[in-house]
């Protein structure tokens, strides 16, 4: 007999009789495998098809592809196959032989009748196993209920939603190519004998074999696993199906519904891994970061499914849940940009755990919103802030820790507004927005829809439709010669046509109504909406130029300031919490600041190492990759004797600023000297940091 449980390297054999002498086991599709896809008209037609010419004498056989499993003992009569390769090709075995075995039960030759009992005790079930393993196929859990009625012949009984699965359509489809075959004068018999001669190279996998490591080898070709479907592996591959169906139900199906989208929980994984390693992952390596935090934990695979939910859960509430009762997150989300997640999640968990007041917890969402949205309106390039927020968590949380989270929306504002002044970070001022908005094209910018809909609802009583409403030049983008005679120059139509006191919200069919007529005729269709209350001022006006454009630009630009407010922390002296340190000689000449937080601030204008020469050189990688990432970003850029800071930059202690000034393995702390030119042990001691 052939052992097919124990052989250490790959075997060719036909797929019967692998089922066939596969006794007392189980074939599992593990939960954390993709759905089964193959598709009826295009797979499975091209599998009948290869199979049909093994009928018809055009081939002897046929090579199906290879068949990856993990053998895990259950118990002494029961073991499990776990396919770790092969679950599509399998599956479509398995639908073939029912297929077959029902047809044989609805012809009336009694031969037949004992072809479908010789099917079912040879490939189809384990004749004296108990139920649990009664059956050799263990489908998908999401094809388990089209499966069972399968196997019962019950396919009247399906509900609904059951007809569009894979499962359902192909097996439906294999029964109908058989039929047409058996229509050729072939019979059971015939089709039953072919089915021998599909042959497989199966690879049996031990426990001590890196399955995991083996799964991503094998799916390193063809279309690609997105990290989420690693993830899943990873979690769950190595376990048996008892405990998988049990994670997978508790966990990881319950993280599917919350983040649907499989784009979306590669995201969230993403922002997760910021917020406990204080720093972005690339969106390449979402995965192998995920593996190496996991290995840090020193803990169960269920504990990090569970870890995983809990912050899926606030994710969701944060930026998906439709009922959410607090007005910040409402407000918030109305933003594109999920860069601050990684530390919003961290508040939210601990305004959760009763660590910080719910109004501590509005009051923060809501001076990131106006951050965000403050930048947007400036045209402040997201870029630079793509990695600001993690680091930006773990300086908040730390600082919380030393002075207590009753402080923490004052903490907040300190690194999000003061530490951020003069930097690439920076959050706009009042003038920084009249400056921005009275000379640039509002209407690309990707908050104006957001903030004239907040400026409309803002101390509104009345509830107002949003939906019906879009964004409209007053004065339109298509100059006539009446609007034309509006504005000092033709050169400087486009500015005030796109200026944002130039626009407001309009109902939908008002839009395409007003058009290019004059200021008469619009003003009349926006009375039809004069509830509208950004078109209240705009309605007492007898014409419309350029003046009041520029009237209403800081009219808005105050309402905006106001919704949006520039808050500072109060600070009584900057002194108090940074030092001076710099770093002069060897064509190095830096400036920046010491916080008490032990981070240092490197200042514009600093001159550091030549970066150009030595991007060969692979010592110092993460060096390298970050100079290459702020000259992108246009913080840093070559200069005649080495590299110099166009902006302000914060590094994550004193021996990573030095280190990226001297490109190599530095010690802050005798790097960088005083103002006075001092040594810095002083002010290390008085601040209690290691580094």
């Amino acid at each position: 007999m052939l052992d097919v449980q124990y052989v250490p390297q790959p075997q060719r054999v036909d797929v019967l009789s692998f089922i066939q002498q596969s006794s007392g086991t189980q074939f599992v599709i593990p939960i954390y495998q993709r759905n089964y896809t193959w598709a009826a008209t295009k797979e499975v037609k091209k599998f009948l098809e290869d199979f049909t010419n093994i009928l018809t004498g055009k081939t002897k056989r046929h090579f199906l592809g290879i068949l990856v499993y993990l053998g895990i003992d259950i118990a002494h009569n029961h073991k499990e196959f776990s396919i770790v390769d092969g679950q599509q090709r399998l599956t479509t075995i398995f639908l073939t032989l029912y297929a077959l075995k029902h047809l044989a039960e609805e012809d009336k030759n009694p031969d037949f009748k004992n072809l479908a009992s010789e099917l079912d005790d040879l490939f189809l079930t384990n004749k004296y196993c108990d139920d649990k393993i009664k059956f050799k196929l263990k489908p998908l859990v999401s094809d388990d209920n089209v499966y069972q009625k399968i196997i019962e012949h019950e396919l009247k009984n399906l509900d609904a939603k059951d007809y569009a699965s894979n499962v359902y359509k192909n097996y439906t489809y294999i029964k109908r190519y058989i039929s047409k075959i058996l229509a050729q004068n072939y019979s059971l018999h015939d089709i039953y004998a072919a089915l021998k001669q599909l042959y497989i190279v199966y690879i049996p996998l031990a426990p001590d074999d890196n399955a995991q490591q083996i799964f991503e080898s094998i799916n390193s070709t063809g279309t690609p696993l997105l990290a989420i479907d690693l993830i899943g592996n990873y979690l769950l591959m190595d376990l048996d199906s008892a405990t998988q169906d049990l994670l997978y139900t508790k966990y990881w199906h319950a993280f599917e519904d919350k983040l649907i989208d499989a784009s979306q929980q590669e995201e969230f994984v993403r922002l997760f891994l910021a917020a406990k390693l204080y720093d972005l992952p690339k969106k390449n390596n979402v995965y192998n970061t995920f593996k190496d935090w996991c290995k840090q934990q020193q803990t169960d695979k269920e504990s990090i499914c569970k870890l995983l939910l809990e912050y899926a859960d606030y994710f969701y509430d944060i930026y998906i849940n439709p009922v959410i009762d607090i007005e910040s997150v409402k407000y918030y989300r109305k933003h594109p940009s999920k860069m601050p997640a990684p530390f919003l999640m961290e508040m939210y968990k601990r305004y959760k755990e009763d660590v910080i007041s719910l109004d501590d917890f509005n009051n923060i969402v809501n001076l990131v919103d106006t951050y965000l949205i403050r930048r947007s309106l400036c045209d402040k390039d997201t870029s630079a802030i793509t990695r600001f927020f993690p680091g930006f968590l773990k300086n908040v949380l730390a600082q919380a820790q030393e002075r207590g989270f009753d402080k923490i929306f004052e903490i907040t504002k300190e690194y999000l507004v003061n530490r951020t002044r003069n930097t690439a970070m920076l959050m706009p001022t009042d003038d920084m927005l009249q400056e921005f908005l009275l000379h640039n094209n509002a209407y690309v910018l990707e908050s104006t829809r957001i903030v004239l809909d907040r400026l409309e609802t803002y101390n509104n009583p009345a509830a107002v439709d949003l939906s019906g409403l879009s964004v409209e030049h007053i004065l339109p983008q298509t100059p006539t010669d009446y609007w034309l005679s509006k504005v000092p120059s033709e050169d400087q139509y486009d500015l005030y046509s796109n200026m944002i006191g130039n626009l407001t919200l309009a109902a939908i069919p008002d839009n395409s109504r007003m058009h290019n007529n004059n200021w008469e005729a619009k003003k009349a269709v926006l009375s039809s909406t004069r509830h509208i209350k950004l078109n209240e001022s705009i309605l007492l006006l007898s014409d419309w130029d350029h003046n009041e454009i520029k009237k209403r630009t800081k009219a808005l630009i105050k309402k905006i300031s106001a919704v949006y407010p520039y808050q500072e922390a109060d600070t009584q002296d900057d002194t108090m919490y940074k030092y001076l340190i710099t770093i002069n000689g060897d064509h190095k000449h830096v400036r920046g600041y010491l916080y008490t937080d032990g981070t240092v601030e490197i200042l514009a204008g600093s001159d550091i190492v030549n970066y150009e020469d030595s991007l060969g050189d692979d010592r110092y990688p993460d060096q390298q990759e970050l100079y290459l990432k702020l000259k992108e970003d246009d913080i840093i850029e070559p200069s005649d004797t080495g590299s110099v800071f166009k902006q302000n930059y914060i590094f994550p202690s004193i021996s990573a600023a030095a280190s990226f000034v001297y490109h190599g393995s530095r010690n802050g702390w005798t790097a960088f000297k005083d103002e006075n030119n001092g040594d810095l042990a002083q002010i290390r001691e008085k601040l209690g940091l290691k580094d």
